[in-house]
């Protein structure tokens, strides 16, 4: 009722929070940002309505079956390189000796460049470089994704997300 015809016509209309807020062809807005009325003493509203964003979907690939149908537990070796500090880095040590156990292969656990201060992957395995990520949260996930890509990109076999022992539900 006492809705002028251009506010009648966006009737059920529904954008985003942050979305810009379009009448025909111009743009309204106040001084605190976009929104309706179309003109002063109108009688249209707005309604809020929250929404629950669903979890992202996994796109990265489980290669673990890949890996288990070539493996060899227990072949090869684990090198630590000299500046290794074993005392620092548990969970590093924990996955090094559980790729060991469960695929096997020439493992060296990579020292951290101190003189850079660069952060480097965290393991040289079969030739190629991996590092480990243990989010604390899903909110970190994809920033130490991001991060791990980065520091295998010079020659790439994988980022290991660990998340054991964490709780990441959002």
């Amino acid at each position: 009722d006492r809705v002028c015809p251009e506010c009648s016509a966006l009737d059920g209309r529904q954008i985003g929070m942050d979305e810009l807020f379009f009448s025909g062809n111009r743009v309204e807005y106040d001084e605190s940002g976009l929104y309706p009325p179309l003109h002063p003493r109108c009688a249209c509203a707005e309604q809020y309505i929250e929404i629950e964003k669903p979890l992202p979907m996994w796109n990265g690939v489980d290669v673990t079956k890949i890996y288990r149908d070539s493996a060899r537990p227990g072949f090869g070796d684990v090198i630590y390189d000299d500046a290794y500090r074993t005392k620092d880095h548990g969970d590093e040590i924990k996955m090094a000796d559980w790729i060991h156990n469960n695929f096997g292969g020439q493992l060296r656990v990579l020292a951290e460049d101190e003189k850079n201060q660069q952060s480097m992957p965290d393991y040289l395995w079969n030739g190629r470089l991996w590092d480990l990520k243990t989010p604390k949260s899903v909110k970190g996930t994809d920033g130490l994704l991001r991060k791990g890509i980065g520091q295998i990109s010079p020659n790439p076999g994988g980022v290991i997300m660990n998340y054991d022992g964490y709780d990441v539900r959002p």
